[in-house]
């Protein structure tokens, strides 16, 4: 009984520390799990909006002065899939990095061109 007592505690304490190291997705079952593997998700705030990025691709929200939402989606293609050696640990931060930093400076022109406009249409800048 104390042997299977111990088993148990043991099967516990792995499988949450799996799920700790893998995100809520390793106490799923295996179909599920590989679903979600494309779900990560992130965003950064822009004016007047928000933009939104997956590993596939990107949208951009943004209120008009007229009080409509204007959106744009865009597919996004990472420069590692082109040049496979980027992909190496000391290149693959630094390329993430400079391509997080141009897709929010696009995001944010693109919000604020379509915020500055007036009720015509017509850039107010």
């Amino acid at each position: 009984m104390l042997r299977s007592w111990w088993t148990g505690a043991a099967k516990l304490i792995a499988g949450a520390f799996n799920a700790t190291m893998n995100g809520l997705t390793s106490s799923m079952p295996a179909a599920a799990a590989d679903r979600n593997v494309d779900m990560l998700i992130g965003g950064q705030a822009v004016l007047e909006g928000v933009m939104m990025r997956s590993l596939t691709g990107y949208s951009v929200a943004v209120r008009q002065p007229n009080g409509n939402v204007a959106i744009k989606k865009d597919k996004l293609v990472s420069i590692a899939k082109k040049y496979p050696f980027l992909k190496l640990p000391v290149l693959r931060g630094s390329v993430v990095l400079i391509q997080s930093l141009v897709l929010g400076i696009r995001a944010l022109e693109y919000s604020a061109s379509v915020s500055s406009e007036n009720e015509a249409g017509e850039t107010e800048m």
